[in-house]
């Protein structure tokens, strides 16, 4: 991170965190079933292994897509997550506003399992990306392309006030 950049955190809220170790303890019980399952049944145990692995492979997927934070550097507007994220150039942002109540429908998404990722629909916005670890201060960022995503951190009004000065006049 350079001197000039602002970087804001993404706090997953209790109820994410909630879901996220129940969601997690109930898979890892399903794993040492497929495991146990595996270890006496003659010749067919490689399925269980399988489903084992699979059940092991997709949450680990979600982890790493978890929101970390969200950073506005000199050329763009940046959400981290440990694997991969999003990064926006203040050039292709239409605008910014804040979402006073949201309410969207998983289109391919994870709707609380480590945060809130993917693909979603609302009435409202249309379909639109979702990168947040809580939904208590929303934000929608519209690209001029039309594409829409809606972040949140734990300084949303820092943050929108801070990104309306990097946009560039039009």
């Amino acid at each position: 991170m350079r001197k000039n950049d602002l970087s804001f955190k993404m706090s997953l809220s209790r109820p994410v965190r909630l879901v996220t170790w129940i969601s997690s303890a109930a898979i890892l019980l399903g794993v040492a079933v497929c495991a146990y399952t595996a270890a006496v049944v003659e010749g067919g145990g490689w399925v269980f292994w399988l489903i084992a692995a699979c059940m092991l492979l997709i949450p680990l997927y979600f982890a790493f897509r978890c929101p970390r934070d969200i950073t506005l550097d000199e050329e763009a507007l940046s959400v981290r997550q440990y694997v991969g994220g999003v990064s926006i150039p203040y050039r292709d942002i239409a605008e910014v506003e804040p979402i006073s109540r949201y309410s969207g429908l998983r289109l391919c998404a994870s709707g609380g399992f480590f945060g809130f990722t993917g693909l979603f629909w609302s009435s409202e916005l249309g379909k639109h990306t979702v990168v947040a670890g809580n939904l208590k201060s929303p934000f929608l960022v519209a690209l001029k392309s039309g594409k829409k995503y809606v972040f949140n951190c734990d300084a949303s009004d820092k943050l929108l006030s801070s990104l309306r000065m990097r946009l560039p006049v039009s």
